[in-house]
């Protein structure tokens, strides 16, 4: 969640920085949980899935459990514990927020994603002790029910950037003891990053459109940082630094000149998801 996620991004920094700017940071993709009294995937107590009523363009909502750490304003902190509420998300972004990949690591949607948009209530059996990673493994194992989906994990060869200290080494990067990762906006287009490691900010930098590719952190800068990066200079609202960053052509020289960072191009193995098969729900 960011972390734990604007005009057109990744599936997952759209859904997750609706109505504000909430970013993806650093959570490893959730990987199918079991019980410890059973061999069945982790399910909700209750879970409604059903087409968005009210024609909404833009998706909102997620997963919040005991361990989510969202940042002011999130819209996901308004979710009750151990619970994901989703509205107006079609397949592609329900399966980014379920599988935490960004869209354009995940292939194969059917023709009809896209127009069809529904919304989720799901409710754990116990809230107050179920985790945002348990979560996110019974919205898995929803979504495979719900769409009849069969999906395969592949590894290929792709490009990707590695995140570098530049020449002149890192600056304005304030050590600090907090844990979590909690980015928002501090000012007109500027965002505030709080607690976090050069991993999160890698993993953010992989959800920003210029980017749109796997950041692997090569900095050897261990331990957490609070900092900011500047988005633009002109902005009326909150509006405006999502459109701003949608647009963040600077990108890589700021990165470089407030941060002292550079990313690089590269390449590695690079994890996708496959959708072989998948159908809309059946009405009931």
């Amino acid at each position: 969640m960011m972390l734990r996620g604007l005009a057109n991004l990744t599936a997952t920094t759209l859904v997750l920085m609706s109505g504000a700017l909430s970013l993806p940071l650093a959570r490893a993709a959730a990987q199918q949980q079991t019980s410890s009294t059973s061999d069945r995937p982790l399910a909700f107590e209750v879970a409604i899935l059903k087409p968005d009523a009210k024609g909404g363009l833009g998706v909102t909502g997620g997963c919040r459990g005991i361990d989510s750490n969202f940042s002011a304003g999130d819209p996901r902190a308004a979710v009750p514990l151990g619970r994901c509420v989703i509205s107006a998300g079609a397949l592609r972004h329900l399966m980014a927020i379920a599988f935490d990949l960004p869209l354009n690591r995940i292939t194969g949607f059917p023709e009809w994603d896209g127009v069809n948009r529904f919304d989720i209530q799901a409710k754990a059996e116990d809230p107050a002790a179920t985790s945002e990673r348990q979560l996110l493994s019974m919205l898995q194992q929803f979504l495979i029910d719900e769409f009849s989906l069969k999906v395969h994990r592949e590894q290929k060869e792709g490009p990707t950037f590695s995140l570098v200290v530049a020449k002149n080494g890192p600056k304005n990067l304030r050590a600090t003891s907090e844990s979590g990762c909690r980015p928002s906006p501090s000012k007109l287009m500027a965002l505030s990053f709080k607690g976090c490691s050069m991993q999160d900010f890698a993993s953010f930098l992989s959800t920003v459109p210029p980017v749109q590719r796997p950041v692997k952190d090569m900095t050897a800068l261990g331990g957490r940082f609070d900092f900011d990066l500047e988005v633009g200079s002109k902005a009326l609202d909150l509006a405006g630094l999502k459109a701003a960053m949608a647009g963040w052509e600077s990108l890589f020289t700021d990165i470089q000149e407030q941060l002292g960072l550079r990313l690089d191009r590269s390449s590695g193995s690079v994890e996708t998801l496959v959708i072989d098969h998948a159908e809309l729900p059946r009405e009931r």
